[in-house]
């Protein structure tokens, strides 16, 4: 029961020091985890930009390409079928690259809107044999180039959702990007309505609001595009405001707006010179574009490598730290139960070994050196554990001190005892001898009993004085005499009766006469030793 004492001390010693180091490292744990999960999503925000994000932007823009081109097809010309053709070679290379890099990537990882936009292009080539199906004349914008517009507003959208998976510091770079992107779309939506118009010579009041619309969405965009950049950002996009061509551009835009519909007349701008301003345009943006694009994927890049470091100079410090703290509180545990193991034994082994030694030898009066057969603990701290420790010499010492009183007094006991059987022997003894020499020299039987009588007396004063020797603690040390033989007798005196049979007789304990008569004289064997007779031969008076 003691061991498993000290073992439940020592669990709960080291439960109480390990709660809160591992409260600690839960604690590092989750914020780690936390910093870890937001490096891996910067990661995927960086290899979607890069290994997806450009495919779509350039897939984006081939089906710009073809849209126009499937506009101009109107004309019903063979240069405008080969360039159809060409713009449709463009799309499926740029579609095949987009495949390709989805299947670097699981399906799990991959955000709904590129699927969706992946199956949109999968279902292209329907569109395309439609087209395909019809005479050149019979191409128009509700039909054919809606189809082109709702794919790549799914491939903008791809890029929407790489503003909801982004960081915080990364999100204007993003929606500067998705503004841009979307400007260059409207601009394309406005150049692909004016190209149907030129190829047909017909600019309808359907066209002439689907223009205004995009041109409209188109200012509003490009305004939102440079209040969205950062300072160095804003100098591409000044570059790009003050461009000729663009400023060209919303001047026509203006014009076409402006001049009212009259019938199914023909556009009411130079087709060729919108053309030309527009690719000028278009050219720039796209630059302005992957600009933007590498600069978000150099960035994201960045803030993971950052944030990583980070993790590095914050994680790794704390959790050795945490560690080393959890070592130390381990070790400064087992240090205090091994502390309190060695007070443990110590003291048990005072108490049931040292102590009563000490203290048995000390009763016995026995000289004891203390500090040999019971030395104090040794106390090298100043903590409560030492204090204990002191207690316990405390304790012990005044153990030692109330044996030695207690041994004191119990030799003053004996010494007093000693002294007066010593003294009583002495004065018995002397009147035992002075009783033998009255006993030799008496020889009325009537005096001669009486004597006998006061040496009877004397003899149990004796004993009683041997009593008080036995309870002072020493021996008795009987000396020794010569024994006689019974038939030694006083001789014939003229006296001699009864009374000089039963106590005139001085004999040896193992004669008759002596198991006979000597008992009256109370069992006193020692006078048979002690009062030898004047004389082997009594003369008779």
């Amino acid at each position: 029961m003691p061991h498993q004492k000290r073992r439940s001390l020592r669990v709960r010693l080291i439960t109480l020091v390990l709660i809160p180091s591992t409260a600690l490292l839960v604690l590092w744990a989750a914020l780690t985890a936390l910093l870890v999960d937001d490096i891996r999503e910067l990661r995927s925000t960086a290899a979607l930009t890069e290994q997806i994000g450009t495919p779509v932007v350039e897939t984006i823009g081939a089906l710009q390409r073809e849209r126009r081109a499937t506009m101009d097809a109107a004309r019903g010309t063979r240069s405008t079928a080969l360039r159809l053709a060409y713009a449709r070679q463009q799309t499926n290379a740029a579609t095949k690259t987009l495949t390709e890099s989805l299947g670097l990537f699981d399906g799990d990882d991959l955000p709904v809107q590129v699927l969706d936009f992946h199956e949109a292009l999968e279902g292209l080539g329907s569109h395309r044999a439609g087209v395909d199906s019809i005479l050149p004349s019979e191409i128009t914008l509700e039909d054919n180039a809606t189809a082109y517009t709702e794919t790549i507003e799914l491939g903008l959208r791809v890029w929407d959702a790489q503003i909801e998976r982004a960081g915080p510091r990364q999100v204007p770079h993003l929606r500067s990007l998705t503004s841009l992107m979307r400007t260059r779309e409207l601009l394309n939506q406005q150049d692909a309505v004016l190209a149907h118009a030129v190829a047909t010579h017909t600019f309808s009041a359907q066209a002439h609001a689907r223009f205004a619309a995009a041109a409209g969405a188109h200012h509003y965009t490009w305004d939102r595009v440079g209040a969205e950049l950062s300072e160095e950002d804003g100098q591409e996009y000044v570059r790009l405001e003050s461009y000729s061509a663009l400023q060209h551009i919303h001047r026509l835009q203006e014009n076409i707006i402006s001049t009212p519909v009259q019938g199914t007349g023909t556009v009411p701008v130079n087709a060729t010179a919108w053309q030309g301003a527009a690719e000028a345009v278009d050219s720039r943006m796209s630059s302005v574009e992957q600009g933007q694009i590498d600069k978000v994927i150099a960035f994201s890049h960045t803030q993971s490598t950052e944030l990583r470091t980070n993790v590095l100079l914050i994680s790794v410090p704390a959790l050795v730290a945490a560690l080393a703290s959890t070592a130390i509180a381990v070790g400064g545990t087992h240090r205090l139960v091994r502390r309190l193991q060695d007070l443990r034994t110590s003291t048990l082994e005072h108490a049931r070994l040292r102590l009563p030694a000490v203290t048995a030898r000390l009763r016995a009066g026995e000289p004891v050196d203390l500090e040999t057969e019971a030395p104090r603990l040794k106390v090298e701290h100043t903590d409560e554990i030492a204090q204990v420790a002191q207690a316990f010499n405390d304790a012990q010492r005044a153990a030692v001190a109330t044996a030695l009183e207690e041994a004191q007094v119990r030799a003053g006991v004996r010494n007093m005892f000693r002294n007066i059987a010593r003294r009583t022997q002495t004065l018995v003894h002397r009147q035992l001898r002075l009783l033998d020499t009255l006993e030799r020299n008496e020889t009325d039987p009537t005096a001669l009993e009486a004597l006998f009588r006061i040496d009877h007396f004397s003899t149990q004063m004796r004993r009683n004085a041997e009593n008080l020797m036995l309870l002072s603690g020493d021996p008795l040390h009987a000396k020794e005499w010569s024994p006689y033989d019974c038939t030694r007798w006083y001789g014939p005196r003229p006296a001699r009766s009864r009374t000089t049979h039963v106590y005139g007789s001085r004999c040896c304990p193992r004669s008759h006469c002596a198991r006979t008569w000597a008992p009256r004289r109370c069992g006193s064997w020692r006078n048979c030793w002690r009062t030898p007779p004047p004389s082997p031969h009594p003369t008779h008076k």
